[in-house]
This record gives C-alpha cells, sequence and structure tokens, in this order.
C-alpha cells in the first residue's frame, strides 16, 4: 500500500495528502527534505484529484493559506496521537473555517427521487480550506484513536489506522523493518559494551 493511498475515504485522504505534503528524511536524520505544496504541479494535481474546481481564484494564491492550515491541523494531530481530547479552541479553529464558507441548500430532481443537497455559493479557497478540515472532522468522527504518527521520530508520517486491534505502529513496512533493525543494533552495542561482571 503506498503512503497516498491509505484505503479509507476520498474525503479522508484528503486532508492527510496536505498533511503529507511535508517530507523528511525518515531514513536519516529527519530533517525537512521537500515541501511538496511549493513543487510545481502538485497544488494543481491535488485539486484535480480531488474534483475541487476553483471558480474564483488561481491555484497560487491558495499556497500561504494551505501552508497555515497545514501547521494548524498538525498540532491537532499530535494532540491526538497523545490520547489527548481537542480543546475548544481547537474546535473554534475548525468551525471558524467550516462557517466562512456560505451555502445554500437545493431541492434537486433525478427523474426518480428528490434530494436536498448542499452547495457553496462561492467555490474560492476558503471553499477549499473547509473541504480539507471537513475531511479531517470525518476521521474524528469514524475514531479519532486510529489517526497516527508514524512511530519512527524521523518520518513523521501521518496516517488513519485500520488495523482491527487498532495497534499499528508504523507508516508503512519500510519504516517498521527500519525501526526493527535499529532495535537490534542498539541493544547489541549495549550488550557488546557493557561491563564484565566482577569475579
Amino acid at each position: 500500500m503506498s503512503r497516498t493511498e491509505m484505503g479509507i475515504t476520498p474525503m479522508e485522504a484528503l486532508c492527510l495528502q496536505l498533511l503529507n505534503s511535508e517530507r523528511y528524511d525518515y531514513r536519516g536524520d529527519g530533517q525537512l527534505i521537500e515541501d511538496q505544496l511549493y513543487q510545481p504541479g502538485w497544488l494543481e494535481a491535488l485539486l484535480k484529484r480531488w474534483d475541487l474546481t476553483l471558480e474564483h481564484a488561481s491555484p497560487q494564491e491558495g499556497l500561504p493559506i494551505l501552508s497555515v492550515l497545514r501547521s494548524r491541523l498538525r498540532p491537532l494531530v499530535e494532540c491526538l496521537n497523545q490520547g489527548q481530547d481537542l480543546s475548544e479552541k481547537d474546535l473554534a479553529l475548525l468551525n471558524d473555517a467550516l462557517n466562512a464558507v456560505p451555502r445554500r441548500r437545493l431541492v434537486v430532481h433525478n427523474g426518480k427521487m428528490y434530494t436536498l443537497q448542499e452547495e457553496p455559493l462561492r467555490k474560492d479557497w476558503l471553499w477549499v480550506e473547509a473541504e480539507i478540515i471537513a475531511s479531517f472532522v470525518a476521521m474524528l468522527e469514524h475514531d479519532p484513536l486510529r489517526i497516527k504518527i508514524c512511530e519512527n521520530p524521523h518520518c513523521r508520517w501521518i496516517y488513519y489506522d485500520e488495523s482491527p486491534n487498532h495497534t499499528r505502529r508504523w507508516c508503512e513496512d519500510t519504516c517498521a523493518n527500519m525501526m526493527r533493525v535499529r532495535r537490534f543494533r542498539e541493544k547489541k552495542r549495549a550488550h557488546d559494551f557493557s561491563p564484565p561482571l566482577a569475579h
């Protein structure tokens, strides 16, 4: 399974794709090595993939907005990953962004049945921001304890744990195997350098 295909619903994966757009040297020292958000074409591909067609803004105008949103969402994930509830201030942040988008409700007839649909009045960057937050809230609704950060401290990849007993600890097998090898080597070094027992 690739890092961008976590097997959950598309709108849930939308927020994960933004959160994981910062790439760290997970095999080395954990330094930031790439910010995909600022790579040519990445943002346009994100919008296309999730069918977020802007009508009143250009893609480049969204770069600072999404950068700030990413920096605000990660601490919320870190809070959840530590088993803590989001604060009232955190919830207010989410609610303010969701309510910043004016919407209208429409009755739609598709030839067989009538349905009530809701749509934004403007498909601008406030709308994109709200859609990303809505995908984050969808994960909260399902199970906030499944929102995790890879236990490789140099990775920082955020994923949704779909394992039956919630025991997944790493983003993928690469990090899992690497951390097992590191622990084995650390134990071996500790054993090799342990002082001999006194006679």
